[in-house]
């Protein structure tokens, strides 16, 4: 075939809205939530080698963003500065999750003089209930963190980095927060965004989540929430929010009739759970299945890639292996890890144009989300 047909026919490059980019699995806080609370001492605390990191970079080209940040206190990489600046320099937006523990002023001004994009500090709470919670990242510490970003980027006469407050709601807080517009007010946070518990780690904390709510305690929240949005963009502030379908109710995006574990041509009971090898006939009918599923966590347009350069659809799907058992008793707590390449060996759009890979988004795209993504509740927040 000649050069320019063979370009034509090509398969083209896909662009990502953004790839997060797990730095390290270390973490000093203990947020009671946190898959790496649950695994105690079996979990693996590691670093992505700076090496590691500029391969990533160069095989994520074609990403708008890149959010560093996965299991762990981005904070803590000793290299951190040097990946933010390499990051943006790069050419990508960057963003980044922390406790704010270790944004002191000297971070803050590092933050504002490498040109990130965005920081987001996190909350689970307004006062002693986000202590009780986030163990080791007290909300006097995070408002402190916030007050330095705001003082940096004022020094500078900048407009970046964007600051965010990442708020996670839980059951037993649902007025929680109505609480922030106060105690934000005047801090130079632009956005918070409201998340309720989606990976529910130790039976303890089951109803801490949504997933079981009826309709009538969703729409009492619901209006909660539209109270806060108000009293939010009173105070100059965005704030958004999504919320689970009531329990039992049928959503888009949920297989009423899925097969049978080990019958699914992606269930990790019938080919081995973290790298698939799809026969091309499955594919096929993979691709073929209806629906109109819509996942939260964007996996037809963003990837994640973990401390060791494998490529997930998203968070939940890259937990690190806990290496011990849960506080529980049980070791399930990354019983659903799925894996498709990595960038130490590919790129991200060798590894995205892969036949697994594709079948599993074409899944999603297609109402029929395979066995370790079934009864997700990304698929029912809207």
């Amino acid at each position: 075939m000649f050069p320019a047909l063979r370009a034509l026919f090509r398969p083209r490059r896909p662009r990502w809205d953004w790839v997060q980019v797990e730095v390290t699995t270390r973490c000093d806080a203990a947020c009671a939530y946190c898959p790496r609370t649950a695994c105690g001492n079996g979990w693996r605390d590691a670093d992505m080698p700076q090496a590691l990191f500029r391969r990533v970079l160069h095989a994520c080209r074609g990403a708008r963003r890149v959010h560093l940040q996965g299991w762990g206190e981005p904070l803590l990489h000793p290299r951190y500065p040097d990946m933010l600046a390499e990051a943006v320099a790069a050419g990508y937006e960057v963003g980044l999750t922390t406790n704010g523990m270790h944004l002191d002023a000297d971070m803050a001004r590092t933050l504002v003089a490498a040109g990130v994009d965005m920081v987001a500090l996190s909350l689970a709470g307004t006062g002693p209930r986000n202590d009780a919670v986030r163990r080791g990242a007290p909300v006097a510490r995070v408002l402190e963190a916030l007050d330095r970003l705001r003082e940096a980027k004022a020094r500078a006469g900048g407009a970046l980095p964007g600051v965010h407050l990442a708020y996670m709601l839980l059951r037993s807080d649902a007025d929680g927060p109505e609480g922030l517009p106060a105690l934000l007010r005047g801090r130079g946070v632009e956005t918070v965004v409201v998340s309720t518990l989606d990976h529910v780690t130790a039976p303890e904390l089951a109803g801490e989540s949504f997933a079981h709510a009826g309709a009538e305690e969703l729409a009492a929240l619901r209006r909660r929430l539209e109270r806060a949005e108000a009293a939010a963009r009173a105070a100059g502030i965005r704030m958004v929010w999504r919320l689970p379908q009531p329990a039992g109710h049928h959503a888009p995006g949920e297989v009423m009739d899925a097969p049978a574990r080990g019958e699914h041509p992606l269930s990790p009971g019938s080919s081995p759970p973290e790298l698939w090898d799809i026969p091309e006939d499955m594919l096929h009918a993979l691709a073929a299945r209806e629906g109109d599923a819509c996942c939260t966590e964007n996996v037809g347009r963003a990837a994640v890639v973990t401390v060791d350069g494998m490529v997930a659809p998203c968070v939940f799907a890259a937990l690190p292996r806990c290496g011990g058992r849960a506080r529980d008793g049980t070791n399930e707590v990354t019983a659903q890890r799925m894996f498709f390449g990595s960038v130490a060996d590919a790129t991200l759009a060798e590894v995205w144009q892969r036949p697994a890979y594709a079948a599993f988004r074409a899944a999603h795209a297609r109402g029929a989300p395979p066995p370790p993504c079934e009864g997700c509740i990304k698929l029912r927040v809207h």
